[in-house]
C-alpha cells in the first residue's frame, strides 16, 4: 500500500519484486482514500484472499478480492444496530472470511466480527471508553489495544471484553528495548 501525491495505490508482485502491478487505487470512481491492506492467516494457493479497508465516497468500506488482486468487490462498513457508517480504527483478519473491527462511537471502544468478508458484523462488544489502536487474534482469543494503553481480552471470540488482568485474565508482559 503506497500513498503520495494525494493517492493511495494497492499494488502486487508475481515475480518477488522484479515487477509491480496495481491492482486498487484512489483513482478509481468511487475509491477516496486506502489506508489498510491485510491478508488471512491462511493465505496461499487454496485462499487467495486479500483484504483492503479505506473510504469509498467520502464513507468507511472494506474491498474484497477472492482472486488475489485480479477483481475486488466494495462493502460499506456499517454498525449493525444503528445503520451508521462504521469507522475502522484498527482491524485484524482472523481467517478467509472472519475479520474484527474495532471502532469509536463517542462513548466506547468496540469491536465488531465479520464471519463472512466483512458483508454483515455482529453488535459491538465494548473495550473500554477510549479509540481503539489495536486488535489480536489467536484462537478463541482477542486482544484490544486502547489509544491510551488499555489492554482488554476476550476469551470468547469477541462477544465481551474485559481489562487484561481481571476475571482471572492475565496480563501479557511486554519487554522493550531501545537500540545502543
Amino acid at each position: 500500500l503506497t500513498f503520495g501525491g494525494g493517492a493511495s495505490s494497492l499494488w502486487r508482485t508475481a515475480n518477488a519484486g522484479a515487477a509491480w502491478e496495481r491492482i486498487l487505487s484512489s483513482g478509481v470512481a468511487g475509491v477516496t482514500t486506502l489506508d489498510r491492506v491485510s491478508l488471512p492467516s491462511d493465505y496461499g494457493d487454496q485462499t487467495e484472499i486479500v483484504y483492503c479497508a479505506g473510504d469509498y465516497g467520502g464513507n468507511p468500506a472494506i474491498w474484497v478480492s477472492r482472486d488475489n488482486g485480479r477483481t475486488f468487490t466494495v462493502r460499506p462498513a456499517v454498525e449493525p444496530d444503528t445503520g451508521a457508517a462504521l469507522t475502522i480504527d484498527a482491524w485484524t483478519v482472523a481467517a478467509a472470511d472472519t475479520l474484527f473491527v474495532a471502532s469509536y462511537n463517542g462513548t466506547a471502544g468496540k469491536v465488531y466480527r465479520s464471519d463472512n468478508g466483512g458483508f454483515f458484523y455482529a453488535s459491538g462488544a465494548a473495550a473500554g471508553s477510549q479509540p481503539l489502536a489495536s486488535l489480536a487474534v489467536t484462537g478463541q482469543a482477542v486482544a484490544a489495544g486502547s489509544a491510551d494503553g488499555e489492554v482488554f481480552l476476550s476469551r470468547d471470540n469477541g462477544i465481551s471484553f474485559q481489562p487484561a488482568g481481571q476475571g482471572g485474565l492475565p496480563i501479557i508482559p511486554m519487554i522493550y528495548t531501545t537500540p545502543d
